[in-house]
């Protein structure tokens, strides 16, 4: 299990990277620091800002559109998400079906099947792990994906 303190360290060192990384290129590079760690069941979300905004509070020093980076509570994994991910939590569908691999859930006013980038109608039906678009058309009714499901 990681800890708190891993997680920070993970994302400090991957922040250090990404500064070397833009410092070899530009004279204007920012270095960033971590400002926010909140717990989820799965991961650590690790959220970050200019060092300048975090040391000054001054708002001409503040990034935007920056999403946090997810450490995952079991190995240690670290993945970054968009902003927008974030603050609606798609990312927790995404997450559970991709690197968790627990399989796509479509549920929610209108949301995204984990596993596709289509829109689909509401439903508390489970997609199925090998055909996950057929599986959430099925709970849907959509006859043409139930004929080609069942192999019509």
């Amino acid at each position: 299990m990681i800890e708190r303190e891993a997680a920070v360290r993970a994302v400090e060192e991957q922040l250090e990277r990404d500064y070397q990384q833009w410092r070899a290129v530009s004279a204007d590079a920012v270095r960033m620091v971590v400002v926010r760690v909140e717990e989820h069941e799965l991961v650590w979300v690790v959220s970050w800002q200019s060092e300048q905004f975090a040391r000054t509070r001054n708002s001409k020093y503040a990034l935007i559109g920056n999403g946090p980076y997810l450490v995952d509570r079991v190995d240690g994994g670290l993945h970054q998400i968009g902003v927008v991910s974030a603050v609606t939590g798609e990312w927790e569908a995404d997450y559970r079906a991709r690197i968790r691999g627990f399989g796509a859930y479509c549920s929610g006013r209108s949301t995204r099947c984990a596993s596709r980038s289509r829109r689909y109608a509401r439903t508390d039906a489970r997609c199925a792990d090998t055909a996950p678009e057929a599986a959430c058309a099925l709970a849907r009714g959509s006859p043409r994906v139930r004929e080609r499901v069942a192999g019509g």
